[in-house]
């Protein structure tokens, strides 16, 4: 018995927001790689949610968002992999550095490459899948709009390939990486002890994220060459251009009782559009509980506090000219202390035990605040994630029904003998 498609949606926009929650820390130390690997990542679930909602339960035409749709799939498909050859290729360089310093010249070359890499290159791979595309699009009732393409060898090497053999490169990129860092783990601290932007535990998480993809992205890709010719039964001859787009403005409609009736079919089906999902959660659970991202989420909070009149100020154990962290500052009612004012001490004034303010209900709700990120404790190793190539569901035509038009054949859409 399937689910009802709400909920996929929800889980859907829910991974939209999650892939966009760590993006502004690592916006500030311009690590191009992990921010585009969230923008796509962000891109194709956002995708996901409004195909699972303006086609739930229909299969209405609508070119020009179907147009732009399909572009995020296939684009999506090849962005996730490059965005963890970025990671790769930076914790590389980071791995055989000599000294901490980098030039502003080097900076700058590096974040080009990353940029050409991981949005030039799947922009380009976008482009160019109009090669071997024989429909616009098609339409699955609750799914939405998917790319369409038979096994020619073209089709092949256009858009199934390119995952793979960037997860090739990011296979070799990983295994140098992981193998310089136990060799040169202790000069690798000492210049990351030095970094404002890169200590150990981050350096582990980066590295966790992208050398997984070794394990998953490279046989996902191949196991999505072997379901398409194995669908097709066999790689189809490319004929000519103007064969293979014949019919190329009729999209076809695929409604969920054809693609629910076989359950390998619909098993794949789900599987393809859920990827991009646990993408978006994998990375957050890896990046969204790091001390970095519990005191973003506190800055967050008093922001939101102080626009109801509360402040953070420094507890009885600060003393002058020390740092004030989270973890030794109390909340205190900025109104309450406007009424107050004779008795409150200004605010560069250092503190004595006689002019504290009253640990009262407002420091309660700071110390909820603080055990519930919990600021002072050490963060827990997290599982490890995986990017995974996605697979694009594939409608199956017959050559038959292809030359009629689209029809839909479901008789193609059989499991694998």
């Amino acid at each position: 018995m399937s689910y009802p498609n709400y909920v996929f949606s929800l889980f859907a926009f829910i991974g939209f927001t999650l892939a966009l929650i760590p993006l502004r820390w690592h916006l500030d130390v311009w690590n191009v790689g992990t921010c585009l690997y969230m923008l796509w990542t962000a891109a194709g679930c956002l995708n996901q949610f409004i195909n699972s909602v303006v086609w739930n339960g229909n299969t209405r035409d609508a070119p020009g968002w179907c147009d732009i749709s399909v572009r995020i799939i296939i684009g999506a498909s090849t962005a996730i992999p490059a965005a963890s050859l970025c990671i790769n290729r930076r914790l590389y360089r980071i791995s055989h550095l000599q000294t901490a310093k980098i030039s502003d010249a080097e900076k700058r070359r590096g974040v080009i490459i990353e940029f050409a890499i991981a949005l030039g290159l799947p922009i380009f791979f976008i482009v160019i899948s109009f090669i071997p595309q024989v429909h616009r699009y098609d339409i699955a009732e609750d799914i939405g709009c998917i790319p369409v393409g038979y096994p020619t060898p073209v089709f092949i090497a256009l858009v199934h390939a390119p995952p793979v053999a960037i997860g090739c490169v990011t296979a070799v990129y990983s295994v140098l990486s992981i193998k310089a860092f136990f060799e040169r783990q202790k000069h690798l601290q000492e210049l990351m002890a030095g970094s404002t932007s890169l200590d150990t535990n981050r350096y582990f998480r980066l590295m966790c994220v992208a050398g997984i993809d070794v394990v998953l992205t490279i046989p996902l890709g191949c196991f999505a060459i072997y379901d398409n010719i194995k669908r097709y039964g066999g790689v189809q001859p490319w004929v000519s251009w103007a064969n293979i787009h014949s019919n190329f403005n009729v999209h076809g409609v695929i409604p969920a009782s054809s693609w629910r009736a076989n359950p390998y079919t619909e098993g794949m089906a789900e599987f393809n559009r859920w990827m991009i999902i646990l993408c978006a959660f994998t990375f957050f659970t890896f990046f969204g509980f790091a001390e970095e991202a519990r005191r973003n989420y506190l800055v967050a909070f008093m922001r939101i506090a102080s626009w109801f009149g509360y402040g953070a100020t420094p507890s009885t154990s600060i003393v002058a000219g020390v740092q004030v962290k989270p973890s030794n500052m109390i909340f205190t009612n900025r109104r309450a202390a406007t009424v107050t004012n004779a008795a409150t001490p200004s605010a560069r004034t250092p503190r004595t035990e006689e002019n504290q303010p009253t640990p009262g209900s407002d420091s309660k709700l700071f110390a909820f605040v603080k055990r519930t990120l919990r600021l002072d404790r050490k963060p827990p190793l997290l599982p490890l994630t995986f990017t995974p190539n996605i697979i694009s569901l594939q409608s199956s035509y017959s050559s038959e029904s292809r030359d009629r038009g689209g029809d839909y054949d479901s008789g193609n859409l059989s499991a694998p003998a």
